[in-house]
């Protein structure tokens, strides 16, 4: 396992009917020496005016180059998701997550092309990396009250939780 180092910069903003966020990030093998980052991280998030929704974008660059795009639309009331894609361009995976009707419906397609799918029953405290810093943000108080919390991870390429 690799251990990363993230550069995180904040950047915050509010617009007349939409509150936007955006964050960039270096990031570092820790063994990297050089002051040049392995990646480069940048993550938007836009609130849908009108509704109680956030749409976030996060790409993964290398040399300029995007490697991987996650994009996905996140209740920004209590931190659901309702919607997560990702095209990992690097291994030319894809997966799509829906959720409705407390079913988590997820589509995945390998390099080879090859469509597979799954139906899972959607847990109560279900993160991933689409919801995750919304989460936190939502159950940080209870994580430090009682120092442990048990949450369902989903796992996209994988097409279950743990």
């Amino acid at each position: 396992m690799k251990t990363i180092l993230f550069f995180i910069f904040f950047i915050n903003h509010c617009l007349s009917f939409a509150y936007n966020t955006s964050y960039r990030a270096d990031v570092y093998e820790l063994s990297n020496k050089s002051k040049n980052p392995d990646f480069t991280f940048t993550l938007e998030e836009k609130e849908v005016p009108g509704t109680e929704t956030t749409f976030i974008k996060g790409i993964f660059k290398k040399d300029s180059i995007e490697q991987i795009i996650e994009e996905a639309t996140v209740n920004s009331k209590n931190a659901d998701i309702i919607e997560y894609k990702i095209n990992q361009l690097q291994t030319k995976e894809t997966g799509h997550v829906k959720i409705q009707n407390n079913k988590i419906y997820i589509e995945y397609k390998n390099e080879k092309d090859q469509l597979k799918t799954a139906e899972l029953t959607k847990p109560q405290q279900l993160v991933a990396p689409a919801n995750f810093d919304h989460w936190l943000e939502l159950n940080a108080e209870i994580i430090f009250k009682q120092k442990s919390i048990v949450i369902d991870f989903l796992v996209w390429d994988r097409m279950e939780t743990y």
